[in-house]
């Protein structure tokens, strides 16, 4: 379960971390954050493919993971990795589904605080409230 956790917790984390390249700063922040909110509450759905690089102190060479993504309204939001193995996970309001090769689990976040976050913390980001 704490596998499942930390990996759950990486990607939520690679969202904002893709989002950061190349950043520069806004000249009229207050104009941006009111354009961004107006065109976060027109979208309804976003679909993406995604390509994520990790680096970690421990290996020399960049962990390259390939997939897709989609977000619906309503806290819906998919990530399937592709490559370099496969992985699922699906939150869909308050139930969250894992999938690999091995193991399909569905957890639902009422009862488990950490999933009931990390599911708001997603979904929030790709809305732009984080």
């Amino acid at each position: 379960m704490r596998r499942w956790t930390m990996l759950l917790a990486a990607c939520c984390m690679a969202l904002q971390v893709a989002a950061q390249s190349g950043f520069r700063p806004v000249s009229n922040l207050e104009q941006f954050k009111k354009e961004f909110a107006r065109a976060a509450q027109q979208t309804e759905s976003i679909k993406s493919d995604f390509v994520q690089e990790k680096h970690l102190s421990l290996l020399a060479d960049k962990i390259v993971s390939k997939g897709k993504f989609w977000f619906k309204k309503e806290n819906r939001v998919r990530m399937e990795y592709a490559t370099p193995t496969y992985y699922l996970m699906i939150i869909n309001g308050k139930n969250v589904r894992i999938k690999d090769s091995r193991t399909d689990k569905s957890i639902s976040t009422g009862g488990n605080k950490l999933f009931e976050q990390i599911s708001r913390i997603t979904a929030d980001c790709v809305q732009g409230m984080c």
